[in-house]
């Protein structure tokens, strides 16, 4: 795939096989890209059980939930999709390989979230593009990788970009890059996803090189 494809591509499973060195540092990345791709299918938010197994993921993403937690996530998914009527069973099964990635290993992390992706779309094929806007998201330009200048790091900066974080105040992060731009930032990638319409998640690559996040 060229850099030109990339940021067109509205197909999220190209997408994902395209991607370049999926390794330990990408499962964070790749949780919240399952949480964000259930959380947009209306049904799975409703059903209290599977919101709680990604609410889970994503607490596992940042360090917040334990393996025993997502063992139990992961029986929770089991279960309701056995009670499910058989539309929605898919839902169940992207939220149990979305739990099992605790589990992954290295050459399992690319077949786990296209296993996800598949699910997902087979229920509403609709949410392909916004997918793709999602590994948008969490990878940004894989052909033209951004790094942070130290000086860039102020001391206000940083702590604006925590507060966004902690509290997913996601329509701020136009005003993190007005401080970026006052603290020196010249990177017209990192100025211009901040201040674009997103979508803007946690794991946002812009905010991510801000924190010092992987």
């Amino acid at each position: 795939m060229t850099e030109a494809e990339w940021l067109a591509c509205a197909d999220p499973e190209a997408m994902l096989k395209s991607l370049p060195n999926l390794d330990r540092a990408a499962d964070r990345k790749l949780r919240f890209f399952a949480v964000a791709s259930c959380r947009c299918i209306a049904s799975f938010v409703q059903n209290e059980h599977l919101r709680g197994v990604v609410n889970t993921v994503e607490r596992y993403a940042d360090g917040q939930a334990t393996h025993r937690e997502m063992v139990s996530a992961a029986k929770t998914s089991d279960w309701v999709g056995l009670l499910s009527e058989r539309r929605d069973r898919v839902l169940a099964h992207a939220a149990w390989y979305a739990s099992a990635m605790n589990v992954w290993n290295s050459w399992r992390r690319r077949a786990h979230t296209i296993r996800i992706v598949r699910y997902l779309l087979a229920y509403d094929r609709a949410q392909a593009p916004y997918q793709a806007a999602l590994l948008r998201e969490f990878f940004g330009n894989p052909f033209r990788p951004v790094t942070v200048d130290p000086g860039w790091r102020r001391s206000d900066v940083v702590a604006l970009a925590r507060d966004i974080y902690a509290e997913r105040a996601f329509d701020r992060l136009p005003i993190l890059a007005d401080a970026l731009q006052d603290a020196g930032c010249d990177s017209d990638d990192l100025l211009t996803h901040l201040r674009g319409p997103g979508p803007h998640v946690r794991g946002c690559w812009a905010l991510d090189l801000v924190l010092g996040k992987e």
